[in-house]
């Protein structure tokens, strides 16, 4: 069993073929793949890719090149309202 588990599956390299791209990872023996939200949009964008892809799981959090983007205090944001199976924080 192969896991990924440094991926950005959101980025927009992979939006025109990423059902391509996991089938693909699948053919090579990527069981898993975890991909990595580096915002408070991308990790809802991970979050979404882990409820479509029965491999996919999602960490949601803020990356440090990236932090002066978001809002002074987004904990609250990452922790979200609740839990989903395959990603915390988002519905």
């Amino acid at each position: 069993m192969l896991i990924d588990t440094h991926a950005h599956l959101d980025y927009p390299d992979f939006s025109g073929d990423l059902d391509d791209v996991i089938r693909r990872a699948g053919e090579a023996g990527v069981t898993r793949i975890i991909t990595i939200g580096t915002g408070i949009e991308s990790s809802r964008r991970a979050v979404a890719l882990a409820e479509k892809y029965p491999g996919v799981h999602a960490v949601v959090g803020i990356h440090p090149t990236n932090v002066q983007d978001e809002v002074e205090d987004f904990l609250p944001e990452l922790r979200g309202p609740g839990g989903t199976p395959k990603g915390r924080g988002y519905r």
